[in-house]
Formats: structure tokens, C-alpha cells, sequence
């Protein structure tokens, strides 16, 4: 999420290039936590961009329509991903393919061996785009844990 995003949602401003109902609460979370140094941007501390927070940008328009990214760096190996799409953009396959392109991106660095990620167990939509991804569910819960390991 670049600097200018975080400091217009923090200061409650909009930005030309965001989608109508952009930024969601989860957004607007990530960008307090930026802004308050609660959540490191590694991208911007010359760490390797990968492990920041990333907007989704919907390319038939140019408008930012969510967000995902890494919780941090993998620990033991395995790193937690978290995403989500605007409502007006739900259902279209965004979430879908920006997780299969954040998991391709981790897949180049060796020190990741698996990926993890939450969904709601009520979530039916997050859980059907992390199966898409690849993921399993391997723990059921409030919040059921799905994870991919790397490819052989």
C-alpha cells in the first residue's frame, strides 16, 4: 500500500484511483496499523517488498477495488497471507487471482515452504478462493485454517 493511500485513509480522504466503496474496514485497519508503525511496510524499509501490504487494482478500470498481503515474514517457514475485495467487486475473481499471484511471488523465495491463511467459517467466498488457490483446510474452528505448501 503506497504512502499516499495510507495517509488518505488515515486522514479520511479519497484518492482519484479508488473504486467507489475502496477502502473496506480491512483496509482501513492495515492503514492505521501503517501509520501507527504497528504493521511494518518491509517494502519501504528496503526489505523485500513481497512481505508489505498490496492493493488490488481492477485493470479494466485503473481503480483499486482491495487489498492483500503478508502478516510478515515467514516463521519456521510458513508466512499468513489476508485479503479482501470491495463489495461492488466480490464474485468477479479478483481475490482468486491475487492470491494465486502473491503465492507464485512467495514461491521464488526459498525461506517460504507453506502458506497459511484464515477464512470465516461462515465465509463461504473467502473459503471457495483459497481452495481455488490451491489451499487445504487443515483446522475448522470460527476461523478455518487453510494452508498450500510449496510444489514439489
Amino acid at each position: 500500500m503506497p504512502s499516499d493511500a495510507v495517509n488518505a485513509i488515515v486522514d479520511g480522504r479519497r484518492l482519484e484511483d479508488w473504486a467507489e466503496d475502496y477502502p473496506a474496514d480491512g483496509d482501513v485497519f492495515i492503514a492505521n496499523g501503517l501509520h501507527r508503525g504497528d504493521i511494518t511496510q518491509s517494502g519501504d524499509g528496503g526489505g523485500n517488498a513481497l512481505w508489505g501490504h498490496h492493493q488490488i487494482v481492477e485493470i479494466s478500470s485503473n481503480l483499486v477495488v482491495g487489498g492483500l498481503g503478508f502478516h510478515a515474514p515467514p516463521h519456521d517457514g510458513v508466512a499468513e497471507i489476508g485479503y479482501g475485495v470491495i463489495p461492488s467487486r466480490r464474485g468477479q475473481g479478483y481475490a482468486t487471482e491475487a492470491v494465486m499471484t502473491l503465492v507464485a511471488a512467495a514461491w521464488d523465495l526459498p525461506e517460504v515452504l507453506g502458506i497459511i491463511a484464515h477464512a470465516e467459517h461462515h465465509n463461504v467466498a473467502s473459503q471457495r478462493v483459497l481452495e481455488k488457490a490451491g489451499f487445504h483446510l487443515v483446522g475448522e474452528g470460527d476461523n478455518d485454517l487453510f494452508r498450500i505448501d510449496r510444489p514439489r
